[in-house]
């Protein structure tokens, strides 16, 4: 049921390797990939297209050519959602006078339907909905950041979803900070920490794409990563 990763480091890099090494998991997940980064402007990059990532060209090319310190990357198997590009992951949106990139992998049952969306994956509503809850948080007060707020937009996500229905595993960006959640049990997301000569980078992703050592992310734990470094980890939710 799909797969994420996401790359966060202190300085503008590739991730060819571990990129080659994810889209071999597209057999099992063969209805779309995308591809989204910011470039040194912070202008968002999105490449997208409903074919198995295996067997497109454009899937490497987008790999070899994607350069950033925040990459996030998704293939799909559909559960909610024909199969097509707007029903691809990641998606696009701006929103707190920020561009914000988002990939989930799960499933949220009934999940009500967006007035922005393009496509028709319970996914997308998510996206909209979380920058929705967090714009409102910030409204309510003057001393109220975007961590928190994502906070707040997930607490309600778990309000107005079945609980037996919820599988949300997700990695958003606004090029500045990559922030990853973990709730599908039977879908753990990985962390791998990697220090090179000219800086550091951590590597998140729902499969282990080499045989270094990945850690299993802390499950109902919101992570924001920033520049190579954690910034911070939530208290568990529920």
């Amino acid at each position: 049921m799909c797969e994420l990763f996401g790359m966060c480091c202190n300085h503008v890099d590739r991730a060819t390797f571990s990129l080659r090494r994810f889209m071999k998991y597209s057999l099992d997940n063969p209805h779309g990939w995308g591809i989204g980064y910011f470039d040194k402007d912070q202008k968002p990059h999105l490449i997208r297209s409903p074919t198995i990532a295996l067997e497109d060209p454009l899937y490497l090319q987008t790999a070899e050519s994607a350069k950033s310190n925040i990459i996030i990357a998704h293939i799909r198997k559909k559960s909610r959602g024909k199969r097509c590009m707007n029903n691809c992951h990641p998606f696009l949106h701006e929103s707190l006078n920020n561009n914000w990139i988002f990939a989930h992998n799960g499933t949220l049952g009934g999940f009500p339907r967006h007035d922005r969306s393009a496509g028709g994956t319970d996914s997308e509503q998510v996206f909209h909905y979380l920058l929705d809850q967090m714009e409102h948080y910030r409204q309510t007060g003057s001393f109220r950041g975007v961590y928190f707020g994502l906070q707040y937009g997930i607490k309600k996500v778990f309000e107005i979803s079945d609980p037996g229905t919820i599988k949300l595993n997700f990695l958003l960006s606004d090029g500045v900070i990559l922030y990853a959640f973990n709730h599908y049990k039977k879908k753990p997301m990985y962390i791998l920490k990697r220090s090179k000569e000219h800086g550091d980078a951590f590597l998140i992703s729902t499969r282990k794409l080499s045989e270094e050592h990945w850690e299993k992310l802390p499950r109902d734990k919101l992570l924001a990563v920033c520049n190579g470094k954690i910034l911070a980890l939530s208290k568990r939710f529920g």
